[in-house]
């Protein structure tokens, strides 16, 4: 696997809620994503910015969310731990048109 490839397997999904809201209306730079546990931030910045081509990172935070208990029929499970990016970027308006681009529908 080529660095490339292996910067697209870093981002997994966007992450949406209502401190990511609230992040998002304050500025209008912070972007919010699920990324691979083993990912750095040098890793994630790279990513971020190979998907999205106009974008400039300022700065990234993570932090790791640990899976939670619990209780099936069957006993207790606990679900996926899972890495969370917390992405600062230097102009919002290239934000929203990188959003409008993608294709969202399946």
């Amino acid at each position: 696997m080529n660095r490339n490839e292996y910067l697209y397997d870093v981002i997994r999904t966007s992450h949406i809620s209502d401190k990511v809201f609230r992040l998002s209306q304050i500025d209008g730079t912070m972007m919010v994503l699920k990324v691979s546990p083993k990912a750095s931030k040098k890793d994630i910045k790279a990513a971020v910015e190979l998907a999205f081509n106009d974008l400039e990172v300022v700065s990234v935070n993570t932090s790791n969310v640990l899976g939670k208990s619990r209780r099936t029929r069957y006993g207790i499970a606990k679900t996926q731990c899972w890495k969370k990016a917390y992405i600062k970027l230097k102009d919002s308006e290239k934000l929203n048109e990188a959003v409008k681009n993608l294709n969202l529908e399946n």
